[in-house]
């Protein structure tokens, strides 16, 4: 049964770390950059299962167990100490703390230029979220989204 319930609280958090994930990376990283952080993502996690399949079979499965549940906790830990992405600053219309957040994470090496030219990305990426007001709903309902919407779904 621990088995059972080990694997649920595992599969949710895996769920809920592949949905947020990349937002956060795609909201913090600089454009020229962006796909690689967020294929690194998918790396680690192939990564781990490497190891899971190089070192399972010589180890107890309990030592096998710790072993992978160090990295979750730290990225636990970390996500108290993660810093607010500008976007999400600049959408609740706090413009000051969005640029002190661009000089955090640019590790205090961005000028002047380089802040204004952020922060008018991310003003232009929240005037075009609040023009597509597109729903859910019309991947099923308007013909022309209906059939690449059941070939991604088929995929996943």
């Amino acid at each position: 049964m621990a088995l059972y319930i080990a694997r649920l609280i595992g599969g949710i958090a895996s769920g809920q770390l592949s949905a947020t994930l990349p937002i956060y990376i795609g909201e913090i990283s600089e454009k020229d950059i962006r796909g690689r952080l967020s294929n690194l993502f998918t790396v680690l996690g192939s990564l781990g299962g490497l190891y899971i399949y190089t070192v399972g079979p010589f180890v107890s499965y309990h030592v096998l167990a710790g072993t992978c549940a160090i990295v979750p906790f730290i990225v636990t830990v970390m996500c108290w100490f993660l810093p607010e992405t500008p976007y999400y600053l600049a959408k609740k219309n706090k413009p000051d703390k969005a640029r002190e957040c661009i000089v955090k994470l640019s590790c205090n090496r961005a000028d002047e230029n380089f802040i204004e030219t952020r922060m008018q990305e991310i003003r232009d990426s929240i005037n075009n979220d609040r023009k597509n007001t597109s729903q859910f709903w019309e991947l099923i309902t308007k013909q022309q989204y209906r059939k690449p919407f059941l070939i991604v779904l088929g995929l996943c």
